[in-house]
């Protein structure tokens, strides 16, 4: 499977193997062994709290739920989980809009683009079960506007909409994520 195969999948589904939107992050822990702390996405809160598998970040809420899956795709190669095993799998990261695009054609997943673009960047979404992933290209501008086709996949992102976590049980046990 090649990274391209592996962008698409993610686009379709998701998800990256086990790493998914919503899943737990015991469950995935169970399955990839523990993760790496990525530390705080706020300096002054615990939670959310990133999370990393090889090259995949994860933003977990404090009752461990995976609120958003990250693959940043600017360095030259990625380091993602097999689909089902504690195996890091490396590829070359290059890819263009142009492949990206004909890869979902390819497996019948619809896409879109919205209607207002970041300047510099090309953003298209899909609507996968449960998430909603943006795949967003660098699209400098040229004397002929976008540089569409060829523009080079920047990040790939899904999340879900914000949700309250329930309180911490009393009492509750560290699970060596933190409290």
């Amino acid at each position: 499977m090649t990274f391209l195969d592996r962008i698409a999948e993610f686009a379709q589904t998701g998800a990256v193997g086990p790493l998914r939107c919503n899943a737990a992050l015991p469950d995935i822990a169970a399955v990839l062994g523990p993760p790496t702390d990525a530390g705080r996405v706020s300096k002054s809160r615990r939670w959310p709290h990133w999370f990393r598998y090889g090259s995949v970040q994860l933003e977990v809420c404090r009752c461990r739920q995976v609120r958003s899956v990250v693959i940043p795709t600017g360095p030259a190669t990625i380091e993602l989980p097999a689909a089902h095993s504690a195996e890091i799998v490396c590829y070359p990261s290059q890819t263009t809009y142009a492949h990206i695009t004909a890869a979902l054609d390819t497996l019948g997943c619809t896409w879109t683009t919205p209607a207002q673009q970041i300047p510099g960047q090309l953003t298209l979404h899909t609507a996968p079960e449960g998430a909603t992933v943006s795949l967003s290209f660098a699209a400098p501008e040229t004397a002929e506007g976008h540089a569409r086709e060829n523009a080079p996949l920047a990040k790939a992102l899904a999340w879900t909409p914000a949700h309250t976590c329930p309180p911490p049980a009393p009492g509750q046990a560290d699970d060596g994520y933190g409290n």
